[in-house]
């Protein structure tokens, strides 16, 4: 007998969904993964993965992010840390080990020293660079991310970008490329920028081994390159990099199966505006 499990990450800029199956021994199994921008429809495209993927027939359905707030029982919404710590578990070496994450929302550094503590920290100030300011930027540019990621790492040097927030930032860019500074450099200096906050945020929060790096900004090679400069160690990406959160919150739901079957899930989740036997809904809001 084996039982299904869903986990979710409702992020700031996308979302991120796991389905996987749990045998008679407790063994994880993953099945499917999805990993979609959500053009600031998260909960289309959480309705959309969930009829799809029939996961109304999982035993449970555990979810995090930024958007998860918003959904209701029987599904398990967790604290992103905690998701990541349960993926960690899972899917890293025994041992000290730091994960940094750098996503849309922000970014944050939890460290497991060798007595297996866990010492969790994000930003605290405001976080410009990541995922979603990417997003922004790039296109103001008229590029992707792709395409800004690539023209940054054909640049030789970096235009220094100072300004945190982002509407600053943007302003420091446009002001730049006004004077004829090239886009590749621009674009190196931008992505330094987003490394010199995460590193300084790291340097508070570490622990001795390896560094791995998760969330959607690990995706950019010029991210990346900056990031290890200086490191002194090496940088590690893990194989599920963009979906540590979802798949986190898949395992604590399946841990939650051991003191008890959560309600059953409904055939599909539905808003308040609409007519449904269940009471389980999204509460939609202006935030989004």
């Amino acid at each position: 007998m084996t039982t299904r499990i869903a986990g979710c990450d409702l992020g700031k800029a996308s979302a991120r969904f796991v389905l996987a199956r749990v045998d008679e021994d407790g063994e994880l199994a993953i099945e499917d993964v999805q990993h979609v921008f959500h053009e600031g429809d998260p909960f289309g495209r959480f309705e959309a993965w969930y009829r799809e993927q029939q996961a109304d027939r999982c035993a449970a359905l555990g979810a995090t992010g930024v958007y998860a707030q918003q959904l209701r029982s029987p599904s398990l919404v967790f604290p992103e840390d905690a998701c990541q710590q349960a993926a960690l578990e899972r899917e890293l070496p025994a041992g000290p080990v730091t994960l940094v994450s750098v996503g849309a929302r922000g970014y944050s550094a939890l460290a497991r020293n060798a007595d297996g503590q866990i010492q969790y920290l994000e930003n605290d100030k405001c976080s410009s660079g990541t995922g979603e300011n990417v997003l922004k930027i790039a296109g103001r540019f008229g590029l992707t991310v792709e395409q800004a990621d690539e023209l940054a790492q054909t640049a030789e040097r970096g235009v220094p970008i100072t300004a945190r927030c982002s509407v600053f930032t943007k302003s420091e860019m446009t002001h730049h490329a006004n004077q004829g500074k090239p886009a590749a450099e621009l674009f190196r200096g931008y992505f330094d920028s987003m490394v010199g906050n995460t590193r300084a945020l790291l340097a508070r929060n570490r622990a001795d081994g390896p560094v791995y790096l998760i969330g959607g900004c690990g995706e950019l090679g010029s991210f990346r390159r900056a990031f290890a400069v200086g490191l002194g160690a090496e940088l590690r990406r893990p194989e599920r990099g963009t979906l540590f959160e979802a798949l986190g919150a898949a395992l604590l739901a399946a841990e939650g199966l051991d003191e008890g079957s959560p309600s059953k899930l409904p055939a599909a989740p539905c808003s308040p505006s609409a007519r449904c036997s269940t009471t389980w809904t999204i509460t939609r809001s202006t935030a989004w």
